[in-house]
């Protein structure tokens, strides 16, 4: 994907999950004919087979499957009830409004936790935005006995650091009962200057919004509203130039609201949810995009499901006007036989533009599975594919040095093939691990504008670029105060039609680790390393004069230390890029060495 979004995502609260219906719910047990079922799954597969990835995919879950058959003695009646070894899964409905999907450092794992299916998630390694970075600093833990007097809804962090960099945080909960919940929430963290040029590398970013959530007795409710904003400067430029500062400015204002349901009686044989997001953003240029996107879900008696998609964007720049829609169908069956449980059906896709009906449209078959081994392995694989929605908001928050008039267009994901294992030892130790292959037509990466240094555009490339990745997350809990985790991922690019692909990492490793001392004191660290970076540099005016630069690995150290003073006040100091190396992310833009903050955090 397109990098994940650093500033912690953004913690868009608008993209969060919805309430897992499994608290209210509980589980239930599921029966099935497994005869059955397995012989017009096995017709479906056969009728797909038609690429050598789609193979491989049915072929592990054939071998899922028997295996399953092996490990589990299971006396199946003729009513299809499980006589032994019932099956258990939790009641869940709920849906995300995923942030425009990207291709660029695109690392997928599912969440360890054994369940009837593991479902993807973003894998969180190292990511990084020139603009900002903003800390999660996380305060001590003070001890209390659990009485209203000791729990504090509210908290709030400020500091201020070298670079002249102010930081605030605050967080405001306010919980009326059991069904209602609302929340406050503001950031902000700024740099006056930075590591070119004093004043003309400033940044700064600031977030504030507004969420709830009403949980009814059969319905739960969900909304949130928020604002972003965020300024950079194009300071990318070659020394000695003389630079207004008010010319290479660049700031954007992001928008977002959201309103969701989602059905939670227990007792229906049909489980629905519907998100409603708003999502706008516009540059102090010419630049803006608005859009709305529709998510739903539905499924009766966890065994149909069909969830969708649907996108309706408009998107302006000084030079044009684009209307862009998509959306996505993905109907699918879920089959239960032991410890395997597979889902199978197909994914429909379609993008138009300017009002075209139908633009490009394309049907993929859609495969997950997991089979729990035992109680500490889980094997998962998937395979998916369609059209990827590319959007200006998305390549904004990742580069906030783009070009005017940029070009956005989609991709298509020929085929995206995961599988891996996950170990759960203990409470204490787990490690999970996965190889990806995917293959995408007209994927995009930066590139810088010739033989102006300062911009990026958005090149897409024509053919078929294949993906691999292997990626791994490892997490050590020592005990209840000292944990350390690992994030890691290799991902190899190849494309007939490109030797070079720009600022597109080639291995990722985030390792933290978090330490709990004399009961008031916790002292964090954190090791980033991002690889494998090419740019494009110009050499003069010349047609050809560019070359390419193959950037030093941005390898960061962090360390922070949080003292919670009493049970309301706490302080904190903190150190980042300790190694006080200006790393290039983006070439040219040289990133802020040493940075040391320190403040104060309270607690009401």
């Amino acid at each position: 994907m397109l990098g994940q979004i650093a500033m912690n995502e953004m913690r868009e609260m608008d993209s969060k999950k919805m309430r897992n219906k499994s608290e209210r719910a509980g589980v239930e047990s599921i029966g099935f004919s497994s005869q059955n079922t397995v012989g017009l799954f096995g017709k479906w597969c056969a009728s797909i087979l038609n690429k050598p990835i789609y193979l491989t995919f049915f072929v592990c879950i054939g071998l899922l499957v028997t295996l399953s058959a092996h490990a589990q003695d299971l006396e199946i009646e003729e009513d299809g009830e499980v006589q032994t070894g019932e099956i258990v899964i939790e009641k869940d409905r709920k849906i995300v409004l995923p942030q425009a999907r990207k291709l660029y450092e695109k690392v997928q794992s599912p969440e360890f936790e054994s369940e009837a299916v593991s479902i993807p998630a973003k894998f969180k390694t190292f990511s990084y935005n020139p603009a900002v970075q903003l800390p999660d600093l996380k305060a001590a833990q003070p001890e209390n006995d659990g009485t209203k007097e000791d729990i504090y809804d509210h908290y709030v962090k400020a500091g201020f650091g070298n670079f002249t960099s102010p930081l605030l945080q605050a967080d405001f909960n306010l919980i009326t009962d059991d069904t209602k919940v609302f929340r406050a929430k503001l950031d902000h963290l700024s740099f006056g200057n930075g590591a070119k040029d004093g004043k003309n590398s400033a940044s700064s970013y600031s977030d504030v919004g507004v969420d709830g959530k009403i949980v009814g007795d059969n319905m739960t409710f969900s909304t949130g509203v928020g604002y972003t904003t965020t300024t950079d400067y194009f300071y990318g430029y070659q020394p000695g130039l003389e630079i207004d500062r008010e010319n290479i400015r660049h700031k954007y204002d992001f928008l977002r609201a959201s309103i969701g349901v989602e059905d939670n009686d227990a007792e229906n044989e049909v489980d629905y949810a519907l998100a409603v997001r708003y999502n706008s953003v516009k540059d102090n240029y010419s630049a803006s995009e608005s859009g709305v996107t529709i998510g739903t879900g539905f499924n009766y008696t966890k065994t149909f499901f069909v969830d969708g998609e649907f996108i309706f964007s408009k998107y302006d720049q000084n030079t044009f006007s684009l209307n862009r829609n998509f959306f996505r169908i993905n109907p699918y069956y879920r089959l239960l036989a032991g410890g395997v449980t597979v889902d199978a059906g197909f994914s429909f896709t379609s993008a138009a533009a300017n009002g075209e009906p139908f633009g490009s449209s394309a049907v993929f078959p859609f495969g997950r599975a997991n089979y729990a081994v035992s109680d500490y392995v889980d094997l998962f694989a998937r395979l998916d594919g369609g059209i990827s929605f590319n959007s200006y908001e998305g390549y904004a928050r990742a580069n906030p040095y783009l070009m005017q008039d940029l070009l956005v267009n989609n991709s298509r994901v020929n085929y995206d093939f995961m599988a891996g294992a996950a170990l759960k030892a203990n409470e204490s130790f787990s490690i999970k691990v996965h190889v990806g292959l995917q293959s995408v037509k007209n994927m995009e990466h930066f590139r810088s504008v010739l033989p102006d240094t300062t911009t990026f555009e958005v090149t897409y490339i024509p053919g078929n670029t294949k993906i691999l990745e292997l990626g791994s997350k490892v997490q050590v809990n020592i005990n209840d105060q000292n944990q350390v985790a690992l994030n890691a991922a290799i991902l190899n690019y190849s494309s007939k039609d490109l030797d070079e692909f720009y600022h597109l990492p080639t291995s990722k490793i985030e390792l933290t680790g978090e330490h709990g001392m004399m009961d008031k004191l916790t002292i964090g660290w954190q090791f980033n390393l991002l690889g494998g970076i090419n740019g494009l540099q110009s050499n003069g005016t010349a047609p050809g004069s560019e070359s390419t630069v193959k950037l030093a690995a941005i390898t960061e150290l962090n360390l922070y230390f949080d003292y919670q003073i009493n049970e309301r006040v706490g302080a904190f100091l903190q150190f980042n890029n300790i190694l006080n190396k200006n790393y290039e992310r983006y070439i040219n833009y040289p990133m802020r060495g040493l940075q040391v903050k320190a403040g104060a955090s309270f607690r009401f």
